[in-house]
């Protein structure tokens, strides 16, 4: 096993290099006295004079196009782990009173895993032998300037060690719900997976405490940082798959069987989020749901051990839609689960993972705006008490 020696002694979370802090330190002093094309042309320039070694990549393959299904044999290899399927969400209480994405067919394409030999992690990219982007593949954000994404594909010569490693990462890399649906249930994909070497921008405590769950050492994790270029022997890396793919909501189920006393009905709320989708009357809501019994919990302030423990042990289940329907998957296939949502941001991934877990009973309720000037993700709602009293009766509540 190879140990993480360069790092030893400094914090996971916390060391980045010197290329790293230029970029930063750039960014934060003339982020208001400059604008982007210019302060990306000055950061270019402190580059070249900080690091005058630093080489830029072949970019002929887009980094964000899609994965061709056939490359030459030594570039990387494919093998399908989930073929193409479609999925029906079951019919639930009032659900033929909700819009038509409640009902609708999701298809599924492939989830595959691609073997790169001598392939390289650089940045939010992976590389080939030849130094091209894999299409396909990433390991955080690209965006979408042109002049960013130049600057992003010119990195610091690899540094070559000698493993064979699984990359660990994609464009939604920060979002909790990606890190546990298209991460963590991948990795359970591969059958000696407490034993292999982890590479990837890890970010985020609760990024650690899943790899930890699978039985992974943090001596087994290499952390990608900023600017850095990495090659290897070979680069085990997954395909993005879909939102609510049934098979990886299968396998995310189990993780970490531990079971705990915790409360038997639960409100997880999103108090915390007050600027994405913060629901008007919080309050109001609360209040109805502790005359039937339900807690309410922030999962954000939890472990995520202690969030997958307290989904095992409920018998009901209330939440806005958010990333927290990730947690769904924890859930015993009794357990009863009411989604809330906003009007303005219909991703109806519960209907999904009930449907994949053999969930029966779940429910949704859809609220009403609440702040004309927001839309999608960012608006605010509010709930209809009456209809969400009128679903825990229907639950028998």
């Amino acid at each position: 096993m190879i140990v993480n020696e360069r790092r030893a002694g400094l914090p996971l979370f916390h060391a980045q290099p010197v290329r790293s802090r230029i970029h930063s330190l750039l960014n934060v002093t003339c982020r208001k006295m400059l604008p982007r094309k210019t302060r990306v042309s000055l950061i270019e320039f402190f580059e070249r004079l900080v690091f005058p070694n630093v080489v830029a990549l072949n970019a002929q393959s887009p980094a964000g196009s899609v994965a061709p299904e056939r490359a030459p044999a030594d570039l990387w290899t494919r093998e399908v782990l989930c073929p193409p399927v479609s999925v029906r969400p079951a019919p639930f209480p009032g659900s033929d009173l909700l819009p038509a994405a409640f009902a609708e067919e999701t298809t599924f394409g492939e989830f595959a895993v691609l073997a790169i030999p001598e392939g390289a992690l650089c940045g939010n990219i992976i590389l080939d032998r030849n130094n091209c982007p894999v299409p396909g593949l990433t390991l955080a954000r690209i965006v979408s300037s042109q002049s960013r994404r130049d600057a992003t594909m010119r990195t610091l010569p690899p540094r070559r060690i000698d493993a064979d490693v699984v990359a660990v990462g994609n464009t939604y890399l920060d979002n909790y719900f990606h890190w546990l649906h298209d991460i963590v249930a991948a990795i359970l994909f591969l059958p000696d997976y407490r034993d292999r070497l982890y590479c990837g921008p890890i970010r985020h405590h609760y990024q650690m405490e899943c790899l930890e769950l699978l039985g992974i050492r943090r001596d087994q994790v290499i952390n990608l940082y900023p600017g850095e270029c990495l090659r290897f022997n070979s680069v085990l890396a997954f395909t993005a798959p879909q939102q609510g793919h049934p098979e990886l909501v299968r396998r995310l189920s189990r993780l970490e069987q531990e079971t705990r006393t915790t409360p038997k009905r639960i409100y997880i709320s999103r108090e915390d989020a007050k600027k994405r989708r913060a629901i008007s009357n919080e309050e109001e809501l609360n209040a109805l749901l502790e005359r039937h019994g339900f807690i309410r919990i922030s999962f954000s302030e939890l472990p995520v051990r202690e969030q997958i423990a307290h989904m095992r042990g409920a018998e009901a289940v209330v939440m806005p839609q958010g990333a927290a329907v990730t947690n769904m998957a924890f859930c015993s296939p009794h357990t009863k689960v009411l989604e809330l949502y906003s009007p303005k941001f219909l991703i109806t991934l519960g209907p999904l993972f009930a449907r994949a877990l053999g969930h029966t009973r779940y429910q949704a309720v859809i609220g009403a705006e609440a702040d004309p000037d927001r839309e999608g993700a960012t608006a605010h709602f509010r709930m209809d008490l009456g209809a969400v009293e009128a679903a825990l009766k229907a639950f028998s509540l």
